[in-house]
């Protein structure tokens, strides 16, 4: 792409961003709260370094987007939605890729077949418009806080929450930040359980309202990056492996949020979440060690996009996203298949 291009581009993205509508948290958990009863579980930490709330999310029509890739230029872009994990509506649409992937502008690629499926969606069954979108990539956790969830966002209405399957580095945070800052954090956690005594079971009264999600109250951010190394690599007491162990009899999600060296806060790492698919021999739910990047798109808040994704995480990917994935991918094999017969 010319540098007259990618100028072109940054200007539509710092449009988009001054558009993108960030819900406060602290509103939508005082209208979750008094929409909802008391939490009966007495053992939620609630002080000065975690929070604790239900994830709620599965009871709403939830839609997922995922873009997959097939032979040369070929592309099929999936939109999913799902109530109770569940699908009930899925679309796909074969493209031609136009335009090579420039780091950062990835919406200019693959935006227009996404809300192309939208649109089809709600002329065709309006009844089924999602409540958010899942999309697979970046909302505001973006260079010019305006990633392809974003660009969905503003441009069809709809909330959309950005989930990336590895960190986006700017404004200082790099993967040695944020990895050594996740880690240091859930093995904090994990002490703190342990010291406490409260890596206890969920029962089943308890599975059935809801799950929980953990929220640490500090933040990764490049500002604390030395300390927080050299204090980890000198306690290896707590594993990434061992803490999840100790953190999934718990809750259902750990999450932290992400803030760059500005002080804005850009998204948040989950961790801790899914482990509920049965295979392996395993017969306790285990979440993921592996992260998941969550940061706003449009029309919502970030509290609500970190219990969504938690509440809707079946493996380490929420389920929207995934069977959009899954789809695709099945789409394209068939695809392959067409072609190479004779």
């Amino acid at each position: 792409a010319s540098e007259e291009l990618l100028a072109e581009w940054r200007q539509i993205q710092f449009d988009i961003a001054t558009r993108v509508v960030t819900k406060s948290d602290r509103e939508y958990l005082e209208n979750k709260d008094s929409a909802l009863p008391l939490l009966n579980y007495q053992q939620l930490p609630s002080s000065s370094a975690y929070t604790s709330h239900w994830a709620t999310g599965k009871d709403k029509l939830v839609g997922g987007v995922d873009i997959s890739f097939g032979q040369g230029n070929a592309a099929i872009a999936v939109y999913v939605i799902l109530k109770n994990n569940k699908i009930l509506y899925t679309d796909s649409l074969a493209f031609e890729l136009q335009l090579p992937y420039v780091s950062s502008y990835l919406a200019f690629r693959e935006i227009e077949p996404l809300k192309q499926l939208v649109a089809t969606q709600r002329q065709n069954k309006p009844e089924l418009t999602p409540y958010v979108i899942l999309v697979d990539g970046n909302g505001v956790l973006h260079e010019r806080r305006a990633g392809i969830a974003c660009s969905l966002g503003v441009s069809t209405g709809i909330p959309t929450v950005g989930v990336g399957k590895t960190v986006y580095c700017t404004d200082g945070l790099s993967v040695d930040v944020v990895e050594t800052g996740i880690e240091y954090r859930v093995a904090k956690f994990a002490e703190y359980l342990e010291t406490n005594q409260l890596e206890q079971k969920l029962d089943n009264q308890q599975q059935q309202e809801g799950l929980v999600v953990v929220k640490c109250q500090s933040p990764i951010s490049p500002k604390n990056h030395e300390i927080e190394d050299k204090n980890h690599n000198n306690d290896e007491q707590f594993t990434m492996g061992k803490s999840m162990t100790t953190l999934s009899r718990y809750c259902h999600g750990f999450a932290i949020a992400l803030q760059g060296k500005k002080g804005g806060v850009l998204g948040a790492a989950l961790v801790g979440h899914g482990g509920r698919i049965k295979g392996g021999g395993r017969k306790d739910r285990i979440g993921t060690k592996i992260p998941i990047f969550i940061s706003v798109g449009h029309g919502i808040s970030l509290q609500e996009a970190i219990e969504l994704c938690s509440d809707l995480s079946n493996a380490r990917i929420p389920e929207a996203v995934r069977q959009a994935d899954l789809i695709g991918r099945q789409l394209i094999r068939q695809e392959n298949k067409e072609k190479e017969a004779p």
